[in-house]
Protein backbone atom coordinates (compact mmCIF):
# COMPACT_ATOMS: atom_id res chain seq x y z
CA UNK A 1 0.00 0.00 0.00
CA UNK A 2 0.53 3.48 -0.50
CA UNK A 3 0.35 6.79 0.54
CA UNK A 4 -2.12 7.43 -2.10
CA UNK A 5 -4.59 4.28 -1.31
CA UNK A 6 -5.52 5.60 2.36
CA UNK A 7 -6.30 9.23 0.80
CA UNK A 8 -8.53 8.02 -1.79
CA UNK A 9 -10.14 5.49 0.84
CA UNK A 10 -11.02 8.33 2.94
CA UNK A 11 -12.43 10.16 -0.03
CA UNK A 12 -14.98 7.63 -0.43
CA UNK A 13 -15.61 7.96 3.50
CA UNK A 14 -15.67 11.59 3.66
CA UNK A 15 -14.88 13.98 0.51
CA UNK A 16 -16.06 16.60 2.36
CA UNK A 17 -13.26 16.73 5.13
CA UNK A 18 -10.22 18.33 5.36
CA UNK A 19 -7.07 17.01 4.05
CA UNK A 20 -4.70 19.88 4.09
CA UNK A 21 -4.94 23.19 5.75
CA UNK A 22 -1.77 25.29 4.87
CA UNK A 23 -1.99 28.80 5.73
CA UNK A 24 -0.56 31.35 3.19
CA UNK A 25 -0.89 28.75 0.19
CA UNK A 26 -2.85 29.29 -3.15
CA UNK A 27 -6.05 27.13 -1.95
CA UNK A 28 -5.08 27.07 1.92
CA UNK A 29 -6.89 24.41 2.57
CA UNK A 30 -8.30 21.47 0.46
CA UNK A 31 -10.49 18.72 0.96
CA UNK A 32 -10.14 14.94 0.66
CA UNK A 33 -12.34 14.77 -2.32
CA UNK A 34 -11.05 17.56 -3.75
CA UNK A 35 -7.25 15.88 -3.51
CA UNK A 36 -8.54 12.91 -5.11
CA UNK A 37 -9.67 14.99 -7.79
CA UNK A 38 -6.00 17.02 -7.86
CA UNK A 39 -4.25 13.16 -7.75
CA UNK A 40 -6.06 11.90 -10.81
CA UNK A 41 -5.79 15.22 -12.79
CA UNK A 42 -1.85 15.28 -12.05
CA UNK A 43 -1.49 11.51 -13.07
CA UNK A 44 -3.09 12.47 -16.53
CA UNK A 45 -1.55 15.55 -17.25
CA UNK A 46 1.90 13.44 -16.05
CA UNK A 47 1.36 10.53 -18.26
CA UNK A 48 0.44 13.68 -21.50
CA UNK A 49 3.86 15.30 -20.61
CA UNK A 50 5.53 12.12 -21.22
CA UNK A 51 5.91 11.29 -17.53
CA UNK A 52 5.72 7.31 -17.31
CA UNK A 53 6.24 5.09 -14.23
CA UNK A 54 9.58 4.59 -13.32
CA UNK A 55 10.61 8.33 -14.24
CA UNK A 56 12.64 10.12 -11.74
CA UNK A 57 11.10 13.99 -11.56
CA UNK A 58 12.78 16.55 -9.48
CA UNK A 59 10.07 19.60 -8.11
CA UNK A 60 10.99 22.60 -7.17
CA UNK A 61 7.50 24.24 -6.31
CA UNK A 62 6.99 27.19 -3.63
CA UNK A 63 3.28 26.74 -2.97
CA UNK A 64 2.88 23.85 -0.49
CA UNK A 65 -0.82 22.34 -1.25
CA UNK A 66 0.28 22.16 -4.88
CA UNK A 67 3.63 20.37 -4.17
CA UNK A 68 1.94 17.78 -1.93
CA UNK A 69 -0.65 16.87 -4.35
CA UNK A 70 2.13 17.03 -7.29
CA UNK A 71 3.97 14.45 -5.16
CA UNK A 72 0.66 12.35 -4.37
CA UNK A 73 -0.22 12.38 -8.30
CA UNK A 74 2.93 11.13 -9.46
CA UNK A 75 3.29 8.65 -6.78
CA UNK A 76 -0.32 7.70 -7.92
CA UNK A 77 1.40 7.08 -11.44
CA UNK A 78 4.54 4.67 -10.19
CA UNK A 79 7.02 7.97 -10.39
CA UNK A 80 9.87 8.67 -8.16
CA UNK A 81 10.22 12.08 -6.69
CA UNK A 82 12.98 14.18 -5.39
CA UNK A 83 12.10 17.80 -3.60
CA UNK A 84 14.81 20.53 -4.47
CA UNK A 85 15.82 23.13 -1.95
CA UNK A 86 17.18 25.11 -4.14
CA UNK A 87 16.59 25.80 -8.00
CA UNK A 88 20.39 24.29 -8.96
CA UNK A 89 19.64 20.60 -9.46
CA UNK A 90 21.99 17.99 -7.59
CA UNK A 91 24.03 16.26 -10.76
CA UNK A 92 24.26 13.19 -9.61
CA UNK A 93 20.69 12.56 -9.20
CA UNK A 94 20.11 13.04 -12.96
CA UNK A 95 16.27 13.77 -12.81
CA UNK A 96 14.32 12.72 -16.17
CA UNK A 97 12.05 15.75 -15.51
CA UNK A 98 11.91 18.75 -13.20
CA UNK A 99 8.48 20.28 -12.77
CA UNK A 100 8.99 24.35 -10.99
CA UNK A 101 6.38 26.66 -10.25
CA UNK A 102 9.49 29.38 -10.60
CA UNK A 103 9.77 29.80 -14.39
CA UNK A 104 12.68 30.60 -15.55
CA UNK A 105 15.01 29.39 -12.43
CA UNK A 106 16.01 26.24 -13.47
CA UNK A 107 17.42 26.20 -16.72
CA UNK A 108 20.04 23.11 -16.73
CA UNK A 109 19.82 19.37 -15.34
CA UNK A 110 16.91 17.94 -18.15
CA UNK A 111 13.67 18.43 -19.31
CA UNK A 112 12.53 21.49 -16.85
CA UNK A 113 8.04 21.71 -17.06
CA UNK A 114 7.03 24.92 -15.58
CA UNK A 115 3.56 24.49 -14.02
CA UNK A 116 0.77 25.52 -11.85
CA UNK A 117 -2.53 25.29 -10.79
CA UNK A 118 -3.66 24.15 -13.91
CA UNK A 119 -1.99 20.62 -13.52
CA UNK A 120 -4.36 20.04 -10.57
CA UNK A 121 -7.34 21.68 -12.47
CA UNK A 122 -6.46 19.55 -16.18
CA UNK A 123 -9.19 17.27 -15.87
CA UNK A 124 -11.76 20.11 -15.80
CA UNK A 125 -15.16 20.61 -12.95
CA UNK A 126 -15.53 17.12 -11.54
CA UNK A 127 -17.86 16.31 -9.17
CA UNK A 128 -17.24 15.38 -5.58
CA UNK A 129 -16.89 11.71 -4.93
CA UNK A 130 -20.21 10.69 -2.99
CA UNK A 131 -19.88 9.13 0.59
CA UNK A 132 -19.74 4.97 0.29
CA UNK A 133 -21.53 3.11 3.58
CA UNK A 134 -20.79 -0.04 2.34
CA UNK A 135 -23.91 -0.70 0.34
CA UNK A 136 -22.59 -0.33 -2.95
CA UNK A 137 -20.44 -3.68 -2.46
CA UNK A 138 -17.18 -1.62 -1.55
CA UNK A 139 -15.00 -1.78 1.78
CA UNK A 140 -16.83 -1.07 4.86
CA UNK A 141 -14.63 -0.18 7.99
CA UNK A 142 -15.10 -2.15 11.51
CA UNK A 143 -13.98 -1.82 14.43
CA UNK A 144 -15.26 -4.27 17.62
CA UNK A 145 -14.25 -3.53 20.86
CA UNK A 146 -14.52 -5.01 24.17
CA UNK A 147 -16.97 -2.60 25.27
CA UNK A 148 -15.05 -1.57 28.87
CA UNK A 149 -12.08 -1.14 27.24
CA UNK A 150 -12.78 0.91 24.17
CA UNK A 151 -9.45 -0.72 22.90
CA UNK A 152 -10.14 -2.99 19.04
CA UNK A 153 -10.06 -6.32 19.22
Amino acid sequence: MNLVEPILFQAKLNPMALAICVPGSKLQSVSYGQLVRFIHNTARMALKSGIAPGSVVATYISDTILHMSLSLGLMHVGVTTLSLRSPKPVAEIAPDVILTDAPGKITSGGTVLNIDYSWLESGGPTAEPAPSYGDDGGICRIVLTSGSTGEAK
